[in-house]
């Protein structure tokens, strides 16, 4: 019994990899042709020019500190082409949004094609 549960679960994990390398997006319903959904922390690997935001004025008046949470759109070529405030301290999120606009990625790769990717960034800012 054990392996044919060893065997679902590995058929399980194994369907949504084989769908992705051949470019379907898996957990997008019916449109499979979007931008491939990456986790936040997989997609941080991959990155190779990450500007850090600059802290607000205000908000170190304030003492405001904590994280953004952005979700971003990386073209085919690894530049970041649209980010939205999903979280965060209002007097935070201007700076993050404009650091993160200025990242760069190793494009990803899928069948030998570039393709997009959405994905999940935090931006942390703490006061030293």
């Amino acid at each position: 019994m054990t392996n044919v549960r060893n065997l679902g679960l590995t058929m399980l994990l194994a369907a949504p990899l084989a769908m992705a390398a051949a470019g379907i997006n898996p957990g997008l319903g019916a449109e499979s042709s979007g931008p491939l959904k990456v986790a936040g922390e997989v997609q941080m690997l991959r990155i190779v020019d990450q500007v850090k935001p600059v802290y607000p004025d205000l908000a170190k008046l304030s003492r405001t500190e904590g994280t953004v949470v952005l979700q971003v759109l990386i073209n085919k070529d690894g530049g970041v082409t649209k980010v939205e405030i999903t979280s965060g301290p209002a007097l935070l999120t201007r700076a993050a949004s404009d650091a993160v606009k200025q990242w760069k990625y190793k494009p990803t790769i899928v069948n030998g094609q570039a393709v997009e990717v959405i994905t999940s960034v935090s931006v942390q800012f703490h006061m030293h």
